[in-house]
């Protein structure tokens, strides 16, 4: 690749202190059957021998420091300097499979109106739990109008699985630097108009590592983004007006309502409380009457145990 190609795929991976996830996860890169990508890492300021695993690496690596910011921020910079027409997540503990770009190149060129593809993902904790990981196989996919239309069909956003084109990341501004969860969907949201969503069905590309280290296992901080998502529905920072208005907020709710109960689950009474009320309308608009009654019921059965507090 000389200097004035640019690449069909950069892959951006943010990282601080994982240098031997980062190792494995390099590596997964470099054995990729198609060779048409750039890889930029942005270090967050590691002091465990990520340099050294950088410098190892069979490709070239673009490494740019960002101290101590956060994730979303590390992702922004990571795609500003980015130069590839599609920008593939990859999270610094995971593994692509060995086909994961060549599916993504395959699907694009079937669906080249789509803006974002959304990857099939297993998740795993060691390595046995990848047997048969990457297995040849055709592309299958489902192409929805909009992120919008796949996220009420189930097919959530997250950053570990997003495709998609620098340009549009750029010109909706990124990922949110306030959020450190929920921020792959509040992103998805704000493209919600922008054009086709592609999800793969199979092959799963992505190995996702589950591990207590996981940013997404704070609940706290799921909480406040959950409620994040419902604070720019209702100031109408999302696109789509009142005609989408409905789907927008049956896929916001959706996650309202995970998150309050797991909330109430680990003692966050205050805040699982605060997610059923603001979102309370939404869930009778839509007849779930079984999160509204439930959800009471199991909110004083965890007020009588003394567990609550708040984040």
């Amino acid at each position: 690749m000389n200097a004035v190609t640019r690449p069909r795929f950069s892959i951006v991976i943010p990282t601080l202190n994982r240098a031997e996830y980062l190792r494995a996860c390099l590596e997964s890169i470099c054995r990729q059957d198609y060779t048409d990508y750039e890889i930029v890492v942005v270090d967050g300021g590691s002091t465990d021998g990520t340099s050294q695993v950088l410098q190892a690496c069979e490709r070239p690596v673009r490494v740019i420091t960002e101290l101590r910011k956060g994730p979303s921020i590390a992702r922004n910079v990571g795609v500003e300097a980015s130069r590839g027409q599609y920008i593939v997540f990859v999270d610094s503990d995971d593994f692509l499979s060995s086909s994961a770009l060549s599916t993504y190149a395959a699907i694009l060129e079937a669906n080249p109106e789509a803006v974002m593809v959304l990857a099939a993902f297993r998740p795993f904790n060691d390595q046995r739990d990848l047997a048969g990981f990457g297995a040849a196989t055709l592309p299958q996919s489902r192409r929805f109008a909009t992120y919008l239309d796949a996220a009420d069909a189930g097919h959530v956003s997250g950053t570990h699985r997003t495709i998609i084109e620098r340009e549009l990341y750029l010109a909706v501004g990124g990922l949110s630097d306030r959020l450190t969860v929920c921020e792959d969907q509040d992103f998805g949201l704000r493209v919600s108009d922008r054009g086709p969503c592609v999800v793969v069905l199979a092959p799963e590309t992505i190995g996702y590592r589950a591990h207590s280290g996981n940013i997404s296992s704070n609940i706290a901080d799921f909480g406040f983004g959950a409620l994040s998502l419902v604070r720019a529905e209702r100031r109408g920072d999302y696109p789509g007006g009142r005609q989408r208005q409905r789907l927008r907020r049956s896929v916001i709710a959706r996650s309202a309502r995970s998150t309050s109960v797991a909330c109430l689950r680990e003692g966050r009474y205050r805040d699982g409380c605060r997610l059923y009320a603001a979102t309370l309308t939404w869930h009778l608009a839509q007849w779930r009457l079984n999160y509204m009654l439930g959800f009471p019921i199991l909110a004083l059965t965890s007020l009588a145990r003394g567990r609550g507090r708040s984040i």
